[in-house]
C-alpha cells in the first residue's frame, strides 16, 4: 500500500497505527528529494494533535481515550499553526470525522503538509491503520485535490482487499 501511495503521489508515505493508547509510525516509504517530517521515523510516537496520521484516530476516540499528553488545557506547539486547545481540536475533529480525512498543514513542521485517511477492515468498518503522505507546503497548495484524489483511492483499494481477505478467513485470525 504505502509503496503504491509513494510512487502515485511522489511523496513520502507513512503508516501509522494506534498502540499503547497513542499514535505510532509503523512504516514509512520515501523517495530521494521527497519531503520528510522532521524526528518522525519507524517507531515515533505522539504528537498525534499535530499529525494528520493521528487526527485520523483521534476524530474516532472519545476525549477520555486521548493520550496523557492532551489531558491538559492546552497542547505542545510543534509551530505556530499547531493546533493547541482541547476545544480547538475538538472542532477540528469534527470535520476529520465527517469527511474521512485528516489534514496537517504546517502544524507539526513549518514548510510540510500532510494528507492521511484510514485504512479500514471488512464491513464494520473496524479502523486498522492511517497512511499519509508528507509534501511541502507550496505542492500542498497546488496539487491538493489530485493528492487528496490519490490517497482516497489507494486507502479504498486497501479497504476492499482487506474486506476480502476478512470474508475468506476464520473471525479469530482477524483479531
Amino acid at each position: 500500500i504505502l509503496e503504491e501511495l509513494r510512487d502515485r503521489a511522489s511523496a513520502r508515505a507513512y503508516a501509522a497505527l494506534w498502540r499503547d493508547g497513542d499514535l505510532e509510525v509503523v512504516e514509512i516509504r520515501g523517495r530521494r528529494g521527497s519531503r520528510e517530517l522532521p524526528d518522525v521515523t519507524k517507531g515515533f510516537r505522539g504528537a498525534a494533535h499535530a499529525l494528520a496520521l493521528g487526527k485520523i484516530y483521534l476524530s474516532g476516540l472519545p476525549r477520555a481515550q486521548w493520550p496523557r499528553y492532551l489531558r491538559g488545557p492546552t497542547y505542545r506547539r510543534y509551530t505556530s499553526a499547531t493546533i493547541a486547545t482541547p476545544e480547538a481540536l475538538a472542532q477540528h475533529l469534527r470535520t476529520v470525522r465527517d469527511s474521512g480525512l485528516a489534514f496537517d498543514l504546517q502544524e507539526f513542521a513549518a514548510g510540510s503538509c500532510c494528507i492521511a485517511v484510514p485504512v479500514h477492515r471488512g464491513a464494520d468498518k473496524d479502523l486498522i491503520a492511517s497512511v499519509g503522505i508528507s509534501v511541502p507546503a507550496r505542492r500542498f497548495t497546488a496539487e491538493r485535490h489530485t493528492l487528496t484524489g490519490v490517497i482516497r483511492e489507494i486507502a479504498a483499494e486497501a479497504t476492499a482487499e482487506l474486506s476480502s481477505l476478512a470474508d475468506d478467513l476464520p473471525p479469530a485470525l482477524l483479531e
